[in-house]
């Protein structure tokens, strides 16, 4: 697949270096660098997570939390007039 990405300029000067002392092309060394980052990651274990609190009725029944214009409408009643201002 191709694709663009950003790099620093001092970190695509020695992707270069390492490209022409292996004899390969800087591609090939990022994909390898890439492959090799994303096995170590494979093997590192999960972090146990605590579960995040939950209050019950902070939305009101009935609000679709997806419906952007439902949340502000709901955020609006709850506000003063003045503060709407």
């Amino acid at each position: 697949m191709r694709t663009t990405v950003t790099l620093r300029d001092s970190l695509y000067e020695e992707a270069k270096v390492a490209a022409a002392r292996r004899g390969t092309s800087v591609g090939s060394i990022i994909e390898d660098a890439l492959a090799s980052y994303l096995a170590r990651g494979a093997e590192v274990a999960e972090i146990d997570l605590p579960d995040l609190p939950v209050t019950p009725g902070s939305i009101r029944q009935g609000v679709d939390i997806n419906d952007a214009s439902a949340l502000v409408d709901m955020l609006d009643e709850s506000r003063a007039p003045d503060a709407l201002r």
